[in-house]
């Protein structure tokens, strides 16, 4: 057959995006094999990692529309198995059956012509730009699951290689919504301790008796030293600020036998000296000293837990990560799902780079997951945007309310009670019985209270 021999790449897909053929060009373009390659479903999806047969299937997975009988030109970056990347044009062609349904798609691989033909709209410029930004930084920081291009998220990411290469605590400062958790967990399966288990504690939502319950197991399994996916490798404290006294102290009781540093108070310098059995990462919203000023926070334990703190940037400070991180969050719901929607509509992209996000990147994952339920076409719309979306974009719109002038309590009462007073006057013809009458009270109090505030008697 000519289509297997040809050195032009070419593969067919049938109605399920499944892969059908993978001739002898696809496979020399590549580095892959057909067998490696055939019955693989195409999901679209960005997959950094050249080994993974899904950084080749996630690039020939046709555009929604071919499946409408639209022919599309694409540009993509086709990885080759090696690591690099080949610029290429991808051209979907859809095959009906006798009923004028696509039952198969045939792909071919050429050439970027000058100028390109590319039928690529926003959402596909993303999706490569996403895909070429996650295989760098795989190669940077071997992580591709935190997405961004800004300052402030690379010096971010080296914060984060640095830790993952010693066992030391971590803690995390940042705004809600930033994902601390998250980075705590890159640390930790970048690390030392990535085949043990990752123990996070809530310290907002679990009560005292739990967390400090939680705590005492964690400490017992570190104690008996069986490196295994059970036991625990990193101990995660979220919103540590809360922590209850009881549990600092036991923390602190613990520090020379399970966190390899001395019984007085520790110095970050002091760190790492030997591989603790249990390793802690901790986070907050607010720097630890601040607790620790207001008398809430142990200042042993803030050294203990602050070996190296690392300032999560809130998401308006990097803008330019805002629509990547929506695509990266948008690709990850499409794996092993029937429905694939492939971007940002123009007005969507427009809207996000106006909105503040004050929710940061769980904000940008709530909003693009609900917007994804909602989509019935291949890019999500403003009318798939979620009504939390709309609201927050209105409250935006409006401007935060002017902040009321505060006055003494004592005066702003009496002019309260001025104004009542000089109301049942008026009321009462300036009769100051009636008006004591009205009022509740006795004539004498009426005079008393007239020559405090200042009312003039005008009969």
């Amino acid at each position: 057959m000519w289509l297997s021999s040809t050195m032009t790449p070419v593969f067919v897909l049938d109605d399920r995006r499944r892969v059908l053929f993978f001739n002898k060009g696809c496979e020399r373009l590549t580095g892959w094999e057909a067998g490696d390659v055939i019955g693989q479903a195409c999901d679209f999806v960005s997959e950094p990692d050249p080994t993974q047969v899904e950084s080749i299937t996630g690039t020939i997975c046709p555009p929604p529309e071919v499946f409408d009988g639209k022919q599309q030109n694409v540009a993509v970056h086709v990885p080759n198995r090696s690591g690099d990347h080949v610029p290429q044009l991808v051209r979907f062609f859809p095959l009906l059956n006798d009923e004028d349904r696509v039952e198969r798609v045939l792909g071919t691989f050429s050439s970027i012509p000058e100028p390109s033909e590319s039928d690529s709209g926003a959402d596909r410029e993303l999706h490569t730009a996403l895909a070429a930004l996650r295989s760098d930084l795989q190669q940077r920081y071997a992580i591709s699951t935190a997405v961004g291009t800004s300052r402030a998220f690379h010096r971010l990411m080296e914060q984060v290689l640095l830790a993952s290469k010693h066992t030391s605590s971590v803690h995390f400062v940042g705004e809600p919504g930033t994902r601390k958790e998250h980075l705590a967990r890159l640390i930790h399966y970048h690390g030392d301790s990535r085949r043990q288990a990752f123990v996070p504690l809530d310290c907002q939502h679990l009560t005292r008796e739990e967390i400090k319950l939680a705590v005492r197991e964690a400490l017992r399994d570190a104690r008996e030293q069986q490196a295994t996916r059970l036991s625990p490798g990193t101990l995660f404290l979220k919103h540590v600020e809360l922590l209850p006294d009881s549990v600092q102290e036991l923390l602190l009781e613990e520090a020379s036998s399970v966190f390899g540093v001395g019984p007085s108070k520790v110095s970050a310098h002091s760190m790492g000296t030997a591989p603790p059995l249990l390793r802690l990462m901790s986070s907050s919203q607010l720097n630890l000293s601040d607790a620790v000023t207001a008398d809430r926070f142990s200042d042993e334990l803030m050294f203990l837990l602050t070996a190296q703190q690392i300032s999560v940037p809130a998401l308006r400070e990097r803008p330019d990560d805002i629509l990547l991180l929506a695509q990266h969050f948008l690709e990850s719901l499409n794996r092993d799902q029937d429905k694939q929607v492939t971007g940002l509509a123009e007005d969507v992209i427009k809207a996000f780079r106006k909105y503040g996000w004050p929710g940061n990147e769980d904000e940008v994952r709530e909003v693009v997951t609900d917007a994804r339920e909602s989509c019935q076409r291949s890019t999500i719309t403003l009318s798939d945007l979620p009504f939390q979306f709309r609201a927050g974009q209105d409250a935006q719109a409006v401007g935060p309310l002017r902040p009321v002038e505060i006055s003494p309590l004592e005066e702003h009462l009496a002019a309260i009670e001025r104004q009542h007073i000089e109301l049942a006057l008026r009321q009462a013809g300036d009769n100051k019985s009636q008006a004591a009458a009205s009022l509740g009270i006795t004539r004498a109090r009426l005079y008393r209270r007239m020559e405090i505030l200042g009312i003039s008697d005008s009969t």
